[in-house]
């Protein structure tokens, strides 16, 4: 099978990666780079070794897939673009600007027959991969994503810059229709949401509470899930968790025949040696980015959907939407505006 010809739209801070990677995948070939920035592009050009063009328009008409990685405002223009013109797209998160932009992409993918994969790569890393056996049906879910202001993105606010990372991954975990969401949200350096908290409740009775804040002091990307046999926690960064299970004997009418500790060292002994189990847990796996690519390539040559497709994205697009209605209707924010 011949490689996928593949472009890439856009080589800044993630398109460079985009390209690195992409240039590495044996059943993909970069035949090109895009930037409207002529000198970032050269410094792109010259470690991948590709054609550069300033304007996607001008992209030789064989190309077979994009990856976009430009600032959201220009996703669905671009993403447009080439579908109409039957190329598959990958689009970087979040996929566009509003729902009315991300529902046309994923008509235009549907009557056409092309591949639209959303890039949520959380998704691909490694240890969530993994702790994803351990999950069964989760009742209540907590999420943190801090990062210190990194004077990107400010064209976005920090829930299409950092919480729809968890957004995707808390719809793909609950399974169930969101029926309501309740949003607090607070510009401090830019001119939208730098930090927000949002609570979604689902049809099924799950409940999600979801934190980002981009003017943080240090990073932050946490998950914890609660579920009828076990509490599940796990760092992204670090690709490490642990799993809090009742031990199999444990019986609430034990407590009362226990003295109780006196210490905390003799409590935790207790309480985590003969209660509640802990198991450390740790993963180890590739670039989630290169298994993100890897997917989207064989997801068209293979021709089978996308890991994260377009109707995905459009979902996650669509609670963002929810959550700024709901952050307009809150007097905190009618207060400092």
């Amino acid at each position: 099978m011949e490689p996928l010809k593949i472009a890439v739209i856009g080589v800044g801070h993630l398109g460079k990666e985009h390209a690195r990677v992409l240039k590495s995948l044996e059943n993909a070939y970069l035949a090109a780079i895009v930037d409207t920035n002529p000198e970032q592009g050269r410094i792109i050009q010259e470690k991948v070794e590709v054609p550069l063009y300033l304007d996607y328009k001008e992209l030789p008409k064989d190309i077979q897939a994009v990856s976009i990685a430009t600032p959201t405002i220009y996703h669905f223009e671009i993403a447009k673009y080439f579908l109409e013109r039957d190329v598959h797209v990958m689009i970087e998160k979040p996929m566009t600007t509003n729902a009315q932009e991300a529902r046309e992409l994923v008509e235009i993918a549907q009557k056409r027959n092309l591949k639209i994969q959303v890039g949520h790569i959380e998704r691909f890393n490694p240890a969530l991969q993994g702790l994803l056996k351990y999950i069964e049906n989760p009742r209540f879910i907590q999420a943190h994503r801090l990062s210190p202001y990194s004077f990107r993105s400010t064209d976005v606010s920090v829930i299409h810059d950092l919480m729809i990372h968890d957004i995707d991954i808390v719809l793909e975990l609950a399974k169930s229709e969101v029926e309501e969401v309740e949003a607090l949200g607070l510009p401090v350096l830019s001119s939208q949401e730098d930090l927000a908290n949002v609570r979604l409740k689902f049809a099924n009775g799950c409940i999600a509470d979801i934190t980002a804040n981009r003017v943080g002091l240090k990073k932050m990307r946490q998950i914890r899930l609660f579920q009828k046999n076990a509490y599940l926690t796990l760092d992204y960064m670090t690709k490490r968790g642990r799993i809090f299970q009742l031990s199999p004997d444990f019986h609430p009418s034990k407590i009362k025949d226990i003295s109780p500790p006196t210490n905390m060292e003799e409590i935790n002994a207790l309480v985590f040696g003969e209660f509640i189990l802990m198991e450390e847990l740790a993963w180890e796996g590739e670039e989630p980015l290169k298994a993100e690519l890897q997917s989207f390539v064989e997801a068209i040559l293979q021709d089978k959907e996308p890991k994260v497709p377009g109707q995905a994205g459009l979902r996650a697009i669509e609670i963002v939407e929810a959550i700024f209605e709901s952050i307009q209707k809150n007097l905190w924010r009618k207060d400092i505006s």
